[in-house]
C-alpha cells in the first residue's frame, strides 16, 4: 500500500516531467 503523501509526490514529480497520473499508474502496475 503505497502512502498517500508519497503518491502525491508522485504525482508531482511526473507531472512535472510531463507525465499524466494514468502513465504514471501504468508504469508503476507493470514492474
Amino acid at each position: 500500500m503505497i502512502q498517500p503523501w508519497l503518491k502525491q509526490a508522485l504525482v508531482w514529480a511526473v507531472g512535472g516531467l510531463g507525465y499524466s497520473a494514468e502513465d504514471a499508474i501504468a508504469t508503476l502496475s507493470s514492474e
